[in-house]
C-alpha cells in the first residue's frame, strides 16, 4: 500500500516520489505540479468507481407542541419560541392557535421563526409543529446510492422524485405517514413524502463521499503501544488530534491507516476509525500482532482508489505531463498504454465485490436432453 502527501515539504512518500522520478524532473516546483495532477486523477477515477462509499444515519422528527413568547397580531410574519429550536435548520409546517397554517423557517439553536404570508387572524402563544419533511444531506455528500427509513423492524426504500415540478405536485398540502413512498433532493437537503409522522425512525443515507484532498504527510512522531485483540492504540509523545482533526472533520473520510513497524509491530496496515486525543486513537479492526509497547509506527493517508490500482494515479498525470508540459510522444504513448491497461483491469475487477478462483481446467457439461434418442425404433 502506497501512502501519499501533497508535496509541500515533509517526509516524501511513495506515490509522489514514483511520479516525479518517472517525469525525470524532481525539482520542488515539479513535485508540486504533479502532486496536483495526482489529486485530480484520484477524484476523476472515483467519479466512476465506487470505492468512496459511506453511510450516515439520522433520526426523523415527528410532530410536537411548542410555545411562543407572546400572542400574535393580524399581519404577523415573525415570532419567538420560548426555547431554542433543537433540530437542523429547515422549513417546518406550523399550525397557529387560530388554525392558520404556515411554512416557517427555523434555525438550529435559534428562537426566531419567520414566514412569508401574514397572519389574518389573531393567534395565542400555542403552536403545533408537524413532522419535519426535509433533512440535511451529509456534509461530505457527493452522490446518493439509496436511502432507507427504518421503523421498528420494517425498512422502507422510497423512490426518487427527479423534478421540482413533480415534487410540488405531491405536496399541495401537508400529508403525514410513517410509510415513505418518495424522496427528493433539493438545495442540500432531502425531502421525504409523505412527511414522517413519528420521530425516532432512522433515516439512512447510503452515498458516495466527496473525495478528500490527499494533503497529509506520513506521521511518525513518538511511539505506540499495540495490544493484541484490541482496536485501541496508545501513543507516547504523539500529537494526533492536533495534527489531524483541526482541519479534518471526520477522520474516517481522510482514509488514514496505521502500521506498527517490525520488529515490535506486525508490519500490517490498519485503518483508523477515530482519533480521541493526541495520544489515543481507535482502529476499525482489532490488532492481530503481539502486545508491545514502544513500537515505531507510521500513519499514512491512502488514496480511496482500490490499492492494487494506485499506479493509475501516476500514469494519468504522466500522460498529461508528456503531452503538454514536456512534449515527449514516446513517453506519452508508454504511459497511455500503462494507464489503459490498468483501466481495463479495473473495469473487469470492480464489476463485482466477490471473486471465485478456480485454476483447474473447465469441464464442458453436456445436456443429454438436447439429443434425439432411439431414432428409427418402432414403439
Amino acid at each position: 500500500m502506497r501512502t501519499f502527501f501533497s508535496g509541500s515539504g515533509g517526509k516524501p512518500t511513495d506515490l509522489l516520489n514514483y511520479a516525479t522520478k518517472l517525469s525525470l524532473n524532481e525539482s520542488q516546483g515539479n513535485r508540486d505540479l504533479i502532486s496536483g495532477m495526482i489529486q485530480d486523477a484520484h477524484k476523476y477515477l472515483l467519479e466512476k468507481y465506487f470505492f468512496n462509499e459511506s453511510s450516515t444515519a439520522v433520526q426523523t422528527v415527528g410532530s410536537q407542541s411548542l410555545t411562543l413568547t407572546g400572542s400574535l397580531s393580524i399581519g404577523a410574519t415573525t415570532a419567538t419560541l420560548t426555547v431554542a429550536w433543537l433540530y437542523h435548520t429547515t422549513e417546518a409546517q406550523i399550525t397557529f392557535s387560530s388554525g392558520e397554517l404556515r411554512t416557517c423557517r427555523v434555525s438550529k439553536g435559534q428562537t426566531a421563526i419567520t414566514w412569508d404570508a401574514p397572519l389574518t387572524i389573531v393567534a395565542t402563544t400555542a403552536i403545533s409543529v408537524g413532522g419535519l419533511q426535509f433533512y440535511p444531506l451529509p456534509y461530505n455528500f457527493s452522490q446518493l446510492k439509496d436511502i432507507t427509513i427504518t421503523q421498528g423492524s420494517l425498512k422502507w426504500t422510497p423512490k426518487e422524485i427527479f423534478t421540482r415540478e413533480d415534487w410540488d405536485r405531491l405536496n399541495p398540502f401537508p400529508y403525514y405517514s410513517d410509510i415513505p413512498n418518495n424522496f427528493f433532493i433539493w438545495n442540500g437537503q432531502m425531502g421525504i413524502w409523505p412527511i414522517p409522522a413519528s420521530g425516532a425512525n432512522t433515516l439512512t443515507f447510503n452515498y458516495k463521499i466527496r473525495v478528500p484532498d490527499l494533503t497529509f504527510t506520513d506521521y511518525v512522531t513518538g511511539t505506540v503501544t499495540m495490544t493484541n485483540g484490541s482496536s485501541t492504540v496508545a501513543g507516547n509523545l504523539t500529537t494526533w488530534m492536533t495534527n489531524y482533526l483541526p482541519s479534518a472533520g471526520s477522520v474516517m473520510n481522510l482514509n488514514l491507516w496505521l502500521k506498527a513497524t517490525a520488529p515490535n509491530g506486525d508490519n500490517n496496515w490498519y485503518r483508523i476509525s477515530s482519533i480521541e486525543s493526541d495520544t489515543s486513537l481507535t482502529l476499525i479492526n482489532n490488532y492481530t500482532g503481539s502486545t508491545k509497547a514502544g513500537c515505531s509506527y507510521t500513519i499514512g493517508q491512502m488514496p480511496l482508489l482500490l490499492e492494487d490500482y494506485h499506479d493509475l494515479l501516476v500514469y494519468r498525470p504522466l500522460m498529461l505531463y508528456f503531452s503538454t508540459i514536456v512534449k515527449d510522444k514516446d513517453s506519452y504513448e508508454k504511459f497511455k498504454a500503462l494507464y489503459q491497461e490498468g483501466i481495463d483491469k479495473l473495469d473487469s475487477y470492480s464489476g463485482k465485490k466477490t471473486i471465485q478462483v478456480n485454476l483447474r481446467q473447465q469441464i464442458n457439461s453436456i445436456n443429454p436432453n438436447v439429443y434425439q434418442n432411439n431414432i428409427g425404433n418402432t414403439p
